[in-house]
């Protein structure tokens, strides 16, 4: 918050009261720290030809400043494949790699990473409800894994380049 102050003063001169703004500036703010990330990504990008390791380090970026989890998934020979996972707590990574190996993604899914591989388009869920969470799973331990994750909002976002779709970003709070 910013607070500008004023002085307002009477006829003879002196201070009165003083006239007090306030300004929320946390929109401004988290701006320039996304300016700021997306700068030090597209730094890490041209560093160097090892991709996994350059989408490794710009989930690691991402995590805490845009979301509490971060996934990088690309496409190859027509695959999918998880490059890059960050957490907050190392502990949910080794969780979220658990469930990635015993849950694979469903290519013909109608929503989530696989679509948005297939179709460019971004997804984002504002809420991840209990019921939204029970839809996804494919059994209870399913379930209960994800329900250990607590996701509350999730964007994937494609990674485009030349107008093709290579891969996606998960950003999971």
């Amino acid at each position: 918050t910013l607070v500008k102050a004023r002085p307002v003063y009477d006829a003879s001169g002196k201070v009165e009261l003083a006239v007090n703004v306030f300004h929320d500036i946390s929109g401004m703010k988290r701006s320039e720290v996304v300016q700021r990330l997306m700068a030090r990504a597209g730094e890490a990008l041209t560093s160097s030809l090892d991709v996994s390791a350059t989408l490794n380090t710009v989930a690691q970026m991402c995590v805490p400043l845009l979301a509490d989890w971060c996934t990088v998934h690309i496409l190859e020979e027509g695959e999918v494949r998880q490059v890059a996972i960050a957490h907050t707590d190392p502990d949910k990574v080794q969780l979220a790699e658990r469930i990635s190996q015993r849950y694979p993604m469903d290519p013909d899914t109608s929503r989530g990473i696989q679509k948005v591989l297939r179709t460019g388009q971004a997804e984002f869920y504002a809420e991840i409800s209990p019921e939204t969470l029970a839809a996804s799973a494919e059994d209870q331990e399913h379930l209960d894994l994800l329900r250990q994750l607590g996701p509350r909002s999730v964007i994937i976002v494609p990674l485009i380049a030349r107008g093709r779709t290579l891969g996606s970003i998960t950003l999971v709070w």
